[in-house]
């Protein structure tokens, strides 16, 4: 399994909000792959519902 970083995760999360736009800041080349990486991250419904939880989404 890959190692993800909590910045990666977050993005995957709040890509999956319906609605949501985000603009993620990086003058990093590695920031930047990573960022990219997010998209290919796959959390399952019992993840998406453990974050909307934490942040009183929905």
């Amino acid at each position: 399994m890959v190692e993800m970083k909590p910045a990666q995760i977050t993005l995957a999360w709040v890509i999956c909000n319906k609605g949501v736009i985000i603009i993620p800041k990086t003058s990093s080349e590695k920031r930047v792959i990573e960022n990219y990486n997010s998209l290919s991250i796959e959390l399952g419904s019992e993840n998406l519902s453990e974050f909307d939880a934490a942040f009183h989404c929905h």
